[in-house]
């Protein structure tokens, strides 16, 4: 089975790798991550799976994204998915609320959603701190991308990289 990579696409995201076991191996800012990708070989890039939080337009609720932060966030989810077929790379988009009801399933459903996903990669990942080097708190981009890993890593079938349709 495939190594996978949890991609969360937003402005701070994150990057990170799970074993097949589910081990953590590589947490970086998405940016990092994104350089990682950009160096692989299109040989070195068969032996994983990424799965990439679908983008969504917010049109609704009191604080709307302006264009620039609209056109912003697309740019970069473009370099992503371009990067991943650049490397032939399999892929999976998965939308916030498939992988949300999944794995915030056990958590305290009052709280924000990032609390909530802190909380369920505290469960899941018991030894990771998600604070990356030069920060003092923890890195919401790089949790939320070990859930979203998580979530594919359960998600994929008994034949190595075929995803079971949702």
């Amino acid at each position: 089975m495939r190594r996978i990579i949890g991609i969360d696409p937003g402005k701070d995201g994150g990057y990170v790798v799970l074993t097949p076991e589910g081990d953590v191996v590589e947490v970086y800012h998405l940016d990092d991550g994104l350089k990682i990708l950009a160096t692989m070989s299109r040989q070195d890039a068969q032996g994983y799976h990424a799965f990439v939080e679908k983008a969504q337009v917010m049109a609704k609720g009191p604080v709307r994204p302006s264009a620039v932060a609209s056109f912003t966030y697309g740019t970069g989810y473009g370099e992503i998915l371009g990067l991943l077929r650049g490397l032939w790379m399999p892929y999976t988009l998965v939308s916030p609320g498939a992988w949300t009801r999944t794995m915030h399933q056990g958590t305290t459903v009052t709280k924000a959603d990032k609390v909530r996903s802190f909380e369920a990669a505290g469960r899941i990942f018991p030894r990771q701190t998600w604070i990356l080097p030069g920060r003092r708190k923890p890195h919401d981009g790089t949790c939320e991308a070990a859930l979203i890993a998580e979530w594919g890593r359960r998600h994929l079938g008994g034949a190595e990289g075929v995803a079971i349709p949702f």
